[in-house]
């Protein structure tokens, strides 16, 4: 994936790319083609921790997710350092090793923040038997990039504005608990009728968080899920989620103009807020919610 710092005089490039036990780092200042250098460890699990760790550094120097990783980009003039970050475009196929650790350097930068309560959230990383068993068990196929969160896991925040409130993150399932919550909802929907759309989804589909409104991956996409509201298809992959949903400030639910004054300079992914579908699809399902 790659990164930027430009303004206050800076205009350099960071890329870096992870296969398996290894990664490779390219940087330098725009429109150049950079320097590289390749890095090997005896395990994967070793090479992503130093991928993280190393992402994560770049982000307290003000790097920001560019717009096209792999791509030198043109040469351009210094911005101001106020200028807010180049938007990532949403496509499939996000790398969500990067995403996942991104969301975790934000976690840090907000803890400190005055006006919010948060609190560490922990997803332990699901071993490939559990991932193994997820798969025969409820009869689904799991996508790579849903693969590679489960296995990497995560170490987020929850919590958020008390007034008015407004929710950050959400509780994400591991391997084990997707069995058991996705389970519970499909004996839910054991005699609802063929063509219910919330049973579809179920049926057909994995629950990724506990607490309702929950997260649910279909074959066709990631839905806003609640047996109480109409069904809401937020995104048609589970990384483009999670890229808008780190856009958004990891809001969760309620007030998100609120959120969004206190927490947005701190965002290190930028979507305009018009484009990003994590918001649109949360402010078409809960209108009432919408106030700051």
């Amino acid at each position: 994936m790659r990164y930027e710092l430009v303004g206050g005089g800076s205009a350099k490039f960071w890329e870096i790319e992870l296969k398996g036990k290894a990664f490779q780092v390219t940087w330098g200042r725009l429109g150049t083609s950079g320097q590289t250098q390749s890095k090997s460890f005896d395990t994967a699990a070793e090479a992503r921790a130093a991928h993280d760790k190393l992402v994560a550094e770049k982000l307290k120097k003000g790097y920001r997710a560019a717009k096209q990783a792999g791509k030198p980009a043109k040469a351009a003039k210094p911005a101001k350092a106020a200028k807010p970050a180049k938007a990532v475009k949403a496509k499939r196929g996000v790398d969500v090793a990067s995403i996942a650790a991104l969301i975790e350097a934000y976690g840090k930068e907000i803890a400190s923040v005055p006006e919010l309560e948060v609190h560490p959230e922990v997803l332990k990383a699901s071993s490939a038997a559990a991932l193994a068993a997820l798969e025969r068990e409820l009869e689904f196929t799991l996508p790579a990039d849903l693969r590679t969160f489960l296995e990497r896991g995560l170490r987020g925040v929850m919590g958020g504005l008390q007034e008015p409130f407004a929710h950050i993150g959400f509780d994400f399932l591991d391997a084990k608990g997707i069995v058991k919550h996705t389970a519970m909802l499909r004996k839910i929907v054991a005699n609802h009728a063929a063509d219910d759309p919330h049973a579809k989804v179920v049926r057909n589909g994995v629950a990724l968080t506990y607490s309702e409104p929950e997260l649910v991956l279909a074959p066709d996409g990631l839905y806003h899920f609640s047996f109480r509201n109409p069904l809401c298809k937020v995104t048609q992959s589970f990384s483009e989620f999670l890229e808008h949903y780190l856009a958004a400030g990891c809001f969760g639910s309620h007030a998100f103009p609120a959120l969004w004054k206190v927490v947005a300079s701190k965002v290190p992914v930028a979507i305009p807020l018009a484009k990003n579908l994590w918001v649109s699809a949360y402010k078409k399902q809960f209108p009432s919610f919408w106030r700051a």
